[in-house]
């Protein structure tokens, strides 16, 4: 997760600076402390399960049993949790920023914009719940994931620097309702799979699962948002008419170094390099030009995000095929899932 999250500073694979770690400046070859990171934890993981395998089969109870995963229920219902807190992390992460950096509204605000998605998740979660004894969870949790798939394009077609809150209702309420339907539903699903002697175990992965899917999501959809927008920003200051030429290179080298916080702010803090007898008027001028250019910067970048966490549900449908298909779906302690 480390390694992901400073892939906007450092670059995925090779490194666009040295990191410095302990007052120490690491090589690592010209690698990125990035792709380090992820080799290094993947390792770390294989190590771990490594050692639970070696605790269990000397009769000892380790601190997750590995035998857990070869249960094809529970291991869907963790792969479509994931899948689904993935995609959910990176909408929570990406429009808050759109609603406070482009439409100018303060934190209290940003929560009533998305009051929304609450609503609509409180209205529909209940409703899964009655509906799943008469149509299988399976299909309730695959349609929660498609509508929150419409949501995130309804939610992206409807961004841009005029764009209102009220502009963002109507994805926000699709949005709700597919999650509505799913957290209803994915947490039964996958604690259903296991016995009452193994449901202590598969609770905390399944926690440890979505707080994962969280994680990587804020950090993957978080990259590409800022990523986007740097880079749209910097093409905008190069492609403007209002900055001088002997202005761009500096701003551009500003936006390029602060990029990961401009998307915060509707009027960057930019040490433009103005001469002493250059008019007032000129620098609003210039200052205004950069408050749009972050504007359509961060709406550019939200798109992106938003696209993704699109596909991401739309995977999430494919993934909870292999859900089960019965609308009886309890595991008793000593025989395998019940489907009618």
């Amino acid at each position: 997760v480390f390694g992901i999250i400073q892939s906007t500073d450092y670059g995925w694979i090779k490194a666009k600076q040295m990191f410095n770690a302990f007052g120490v400046n690491w090589d690592f070859s010209g690698y990125s402390i990035s792709i380090v990171s992820i080799i290094i934890g993947l390792i770390l993981l294989l190590i771990f399960m490594y050692w639970e395998a070696r605790i269990e089969s000397k009769g000892k109870t380790p601190l997750v049993s590995l035998k857990i995963f070869t249960n094809k229920q529970f291991n869907a219902g963790l792969a479509t949790s994931m899948v689904m807190s993935l995609g959910q992390a990176g909408l929570i992460f990406s429009i808050p920023v759109f609603i406070q950096a482009v439409l100018g509204k303060d934190a209290f605000h940003t929560g009533l914009a998305m009051l929304p998605l609450s609503i609509a998740a409180f209205i529909c979660a209940p409703l899964g719940g009655f509906l799943s004894h008469k149509i299988p969870p399976k299909y309730l949790v695959q349609f929660g994931l498609f509508l929150n798939f419409i949501g995130y394009l309804v939610l992206r077609n409807s961004f841009s620097t005029t764009a209102t809150t009220s502009n963002l209702v109507l994805g926000l309420i699709i949005l709700g309702s597919g999650m509505g339907f799913i957290m209803a539903q994915i947490g039964n699903i996958t604690m259903s799979a296991v016995s009452s002697k193994q449901a202590g175990e598969a609770s905390g992965v399944s926690n440890t699962v979505r707080q994962l899917g969280s994680t990587l999501g804020t950090a993957v959809i978080g990259a590409l948002l800022l990523t986007t927008l740097t880079n749209s920003m910097v093409d905008k200051v190069n492609a403007s008419e209002v900055f001088p030429e002997q202005f761009k290179e500096r701003i551009v080298s500003e936006v390029s170094k602060s990029g990961d916080s401009l998307e915060f702010e509707a009027s960057p803090n930019i040490n433009y390099g103005f001469p002493e007898k250059m008019p007032d008027f000129a620098k609003d001028l210039v200052k205004n030009e950069m408050k749009y250019i972050v504007s359509e910067a961060t709406v550019d970048g939200n798109k992106v995000a938003l696209w993704y966490a699109a596909w991401i549900a739309f995977i999430g449908v494919i993934v909870a095929s292999w859900l089960p298909k019965g609308t009886n779906i309890e595991k008793d302690d000593d025989i395998s899932v019940k489907n009618k």
